[in-house]
């Protein structure tokens, strides 16, 4: 069996934010990642501003990005207390 030492997992958070109160969403990480994806669905009439905190490398975007759905990937280790920041804002 290939891989048999290693694991993979699914996270699905679901938050509603008021744009009037904060725009801004932070991650960061407890532990060691190894590849990391996040993908973004975004409703209404919003966009975000992505952006890097503290990570070695930049994430990338990948599969399919338009003005509803974003995903990024990140190649490598994210090591504790780094992640990403969305910023969002109405269009």
């Amino acid at each position: 069996m290939e891989d048999e030492d290693s694991y993979k997992f699914e996270t699905t958070i679901l938050k509603r934010y008021s744009l009037l109160y904060d725009n801004t969403i932070g991650t960061v990480k407890d532990h060691l990642i190894h590849d990391f994806n996040l993908k973004i669905l975004l409703k209404g009439n919003v966009e975000i501003d992505f952006h890097d905190l503290g990570t070695l490398k930049k994430f990338k975007k990948s599969g399919v990005n338009n003005q509803h759905y974003r995903e990024y990937e990140y190649k490598g280790m994210i090591y504790p207390r780094q992640g990403y920041v969305l910023v969002v804002k109405k269009k």
